[in-house]
């Protein structure tokens, strides 16, 4: 097999999932504005499971073909992205107006959730039971959020009822262009992220790197382009907001939503470097993602240090599981 055609194809694919991050983000503003919901919160919502849909498919997939080495590296890998990678970029060329309230929340609900990943681990695989339980609390978190958001429509003036605002949304013309352009935008996302992975496990493959690595490294990275795609395009269209929502509350769902549907078929094997350094490093990310956002302490150094934190955990985890390989 030729290295090219596989990169083509992955060009390809980040074209398509940047578009549809677009896409979806300008319609999912528009949507937030129509019906007066908080943008911090569509974000951590439908813009959030949108995202996590390509980790969502992969640790499926990977799940049902008994590859749960794929499913676990990538749901540990992408909230490593998210917080480290994506949040420090975002905070480093750029002063994100959050909500702190919203933000904090799902940040420890993100720890709670690694917690609880962890103790399931402890066994040495997630099945059945713990997957189903995973996807339990998914569900619990997105009707959690979008209940807790009647008290946070501040964020965007409310100015109608809700009723109305409903009801002037779908008698609205450009309503079905908004419906059209946001499933648009789902549909890119999914498919470009699911051809971005296929192309990047296929070059991993020709460079013979083991399963594990693809996953943390470039599955993880290739399935979280829609969190850091929107994140660029927040900060140059100045939509922060929905940019710092969508990262903790995809977090959130890899660890859930993902992670549950990639054990429901077939236990996955969770590896001790999983177990007991991705964890710990993600735990301390946490730490930092919680410090960054209090005005005290300064935030570009904070940024910078989650970036370095990111790069050398991947470069570690290369190193180490070649270093296995090799022995």
């Amino acid at each position: 097999m030729n290295l090219m055609p596989e990169f083509f194809i992955l060009l390809l694919s980040i074209a398509a999932v940047v578009k549809g991050a677009d896409i979806l983000g300008t319609a999912a503003v528009e949507i937030a504005n129509r019906l007066n919901v908080s943008k911090i919160v569509i974000g951590a919502t439908l813009v959030a499971v949108a995202t996590t849909l390509p980790e969502a498919v992969v640790s499926f997939i990977s799940g049902a073909q008994n590859e749960g080495g794929i499913a676990v590296g990538t749901v540990i890998g992408s909230p490593a992205v998210n917080l480290a990678l994506v949040l420090g970029v975002l905070f480093l060329f750029s002063k994100p107006q959050i909500e702190k309230n919203y933000y904090t929340r799902a940040i420890y609900i993100f720890i709670f959730l690694l917690a609880v990943v962890f103790a399931l681990s402890l066994g040495g695989s997630i099945g059945l039971i713990g997957g189903l339980l995973l996807v339990f609390l998914a569900a619990v978190y997105l009707s959690l959020e979008f209940i807790l958001s009647k008290g946070e429509e501040h964020f965007i003036d409310q100015v109608e009822d809700r009723f109305w605002s409903i009801k002037n949304y779908f008698s609205s013309d450009h309503s079905l262009k908004i419906s059209v352009d946001f499933f648009l935008g789902v549909l890119l996302l999914v498919f470009g992220g699911k051809f971005l992975v296929d192309s990047a496990e296929s070059l991993a493959a020709l460079l013979r790197v083991p399963d594990i690595v693809i996953a943390v490294s470039v599955i993880a990275f290739g399935t979280s382009l829609p969190e850091l795609a929107t994140a660029i395009n927040s900060i140059i269209r100045k939509r922060i907001s929905l940019s710092v929502g969508n990262l903790a509350g995809a977090s959130v769902l890899d660890l859930s939503m993902a992670l549950g549907l990639g054990t429901i078929i077939n236990p996955a094997t969770i590896p001790k470097v999983v177990l007991f350094v991705s964890a710990p490093i993600l735990f301390i990310i946490s730490l930092l993602g919680l410090i960054l956002v209090h005005e005290k302490f300064p935030g570009k150094p904070l940024a910078a240090a989650l970036i370095i934190i990111y790069l050398s955990y991947v470069i570690g985890f290369i190193l180490f599981e070649i270093c296995l390989e090799c022995i």
